[in-house]
């Protein structure tokens, strides 16, 4: 977190610690992966615990907040106090069908959240705005600067727009298909699309740049449906988004600085 300053294990194990074992003890719809130990549970209770008065349920729920489905179940990869970090999945049920699939680490060496393996198998349900809004929302309550997203195919237009930039090495990769798609989205690109479009992949430097990649995500022509890369797309896509999909993407937001969570935020509304 911003200041982080390193937990420090006492000498000697406490025998109240706040809500152990009970608070980390499988129970419906919550499970651990690796069993935790008491040293995690106190450094739990430490940072969580009694300045939030939040428990590994209650973690879950408030970063899986308001997604569709009617259950939603979660798993505590595990939890390391010597790495300060925790990683969980969650996934979102509808009966027997599973709507959407993802996981959260939380890094406060890091100063990082970061929503990995995201996976929406349905259209139309706001995974992508709300999950944005819930890592923002706890961002800021645990003073944590950092927000990244590694995602996968459909979903990336979703980060470029929120203003996440890849990674440069995504940056690279992006450059790399833009060029192959050119030539393709010639026919249903309107001349301005085409221009930016131009300047982007024609640009100098290796670095990504948030401007351009949120230009690429907003261009708003339409691909027919006959001709758009989104296997799971049933009409045409927005050309902006269509460019994007297929790409795995891995970018970062610095929330701390005000012009991007200003940014984040009007997305989130919009």
């Amino acid at each position: 977190m911003s200041g982080f300053i390193p937990w420090e294990s006492p000498g000697k194990i406490p025998d109240d610690i706040t809500g152990w074992p009970a608070e980390f003890t499988k129970r419906p719809g919550l499970e651990f992966v690796r069993t935790p130990s008491p040293l995690d549970a106190l450094w739990w209770d430490h940072r969580f615990g009694k300045p939030y008065d939040l428990t590994p349920t209650d973690m879950a729920e408030t970063l899986f907040a308001g997604l569709p489905a009617a259950d939603h179940a979660y798993a505590y990869e595990y939890i390391d106090h010597k790495d300060e970090s925790f990683l969980l999945s969650a996934r979102g049920n509808r009966g027997d069908v599973e709507i959407w699939g993802g996981g959260v680490a939380l890094e406060l060496r890091k100063d990082t959240l970061l929503w990995d393996k995201v996976e929406s198998y349905e259209r139309g349900h706001g995974v992508g705005k709300k999950m944005a809004g819930n890592l923002l929302a706890c961002a800021k309550r645990f003073k944590l600067p950092y927000i990244e997203v590694n995602t996968e195919n459909v979903c990336s237009h979703l980060w470029a727009d929120a203003g996440f930039y890849p990674h440069d090495a995504v940056w690279l990769a992006l450059r790399l298909d833009l060029w192959r798609r050119f030539l393709e989205v010639r026919p249903h690109a309107s001349q301005r699309s085409l221009e930016i479009l131009e300047k982007i992949i024609t640009a100098t430097g290796g670095s990504s740049n948030p401007r351009l990649i949120q230009a690429i995500a907003r261009l708003p022509d339409l691909v027919p449906a006959r001709h758009t890369r989104d296997p799971r797309s049933d009409g045409s896509a927005r050309l902006g988004q269509d460019m994007l999909v297929g790409l795995n993407w891995s970018g970062k937001l610095d929330v701390s600085v005000a012009a991007n969570e200003e940014r984040l935020a009007e997305w989130l509304k919009s």
